[in-house]
């Protein structure tokens, strides 16, 4: 028999304040993460605990907006993190990302609108997709999948939805946060190549540099000893032309 109402023993009054409990901690624990990877660890195991079900995974929005992709899971083969991918519209979940609606499915293995990822056999059989939306923007999509077929009723669809609008936000903001340092981190790389760079170069124009000084000032010694009556004036150009290289080394 389909689980239908597996938070049922509360009273409404009391779920409803259970759950607004929950999405302040949610929202705390969220907030006090330190890394990515510890946020979207925090987002998929207490969507599973809020939802009482057996998985649950996060796909995020492609920057191309074409596709989502598997970002976490608690249940899902972790090696399809970050390989996981769908289009707008193919399965439950690219469904729920195209139009903006929640999705739900009592029994995926007979559903034809459901996608299977390549990998292990899993033995989820009913599942609910939510959109997370941010400022009109569809940036991800929550799944939550149970073993015993189970129907979502609207009550907790629309808590999936609150708990989804909650993340939105937390995630895209996490998202851009990781961005932002991953590029920093891209520009600090890409001025210590640089440095490097200069480096050689600077010690590869030095050292015939030198070489070429010591041979001139030979140059200038045997002028003065009379070999070469001209010799002088040309260890004068040659060393002004060294020095200027040299500046334009040291620039």
């Amino acid at each position: 028999m389909p689980d239908d109402h597996p938070r049922s023993t509360a009273t409404p009054r009391r779920r409803r304040l259970d759950e607004m409990t929950f999405l302040a901690e949610v929202a705390r624990l969220a907030a006090s993460t330190r890394t990515w990877d510890e946020l979207m660890v925090t987002i998929v195991d207490r969507a599973q605990e809020a939802a009482r079900a057996d998985v649950c995974s996060l796909y995020l929005m492609d920057r191309d907006g074409e596709g989502i992709t598997l970002a976490a899971t608690n249940g899902l083969a972790k090696e399809y993190i970050g390989r996981a991918k769908l289009r707008l519209g193919q399965g439950i979940t690219g469904i729920a990302a195209e139009t903006r609606s929640p999705i739900t499915s009592l029994d995926i293995r007979n559903d034809e609108r459901f996608a299977w990822i390549t990998g292990p056999d899993q033995p989820h059989t009913s599942m609910c997709s939510v959109p997370l939306v941010w400022n009109d923007q569809v940036v991800g999509v929550l799944n939550v999948q149970t073993v015993r077929p189970r129907r979502f009723p609207a009550s907790d669809v629309r808590f999936l939805e609150t708990l989804a609008a909650l993340l939105a936000g937390v995630v895209e903001k996490g998202r851009l946060q990781q961005e932002a340092e991953a590029q920093i981190e891209s520009l600090r790389a890409i001025d210590e190549a640089r440095a490097n760079v200069i480096a050689v170069v600077t010690h590869a124009l030095r050292t015939p540099l030198a070489v070429v000084r010591a041979y001139v000032e030979l140059l200038g010694g045997r002028a003065q000893a009379g070999e070469q009556p001209d010799a002088q004036v040309w260890e004068r150009e040659a060393l002004q032309q060294v020095d200027r290289l040299d500046q334009a080394v040291d620039s």
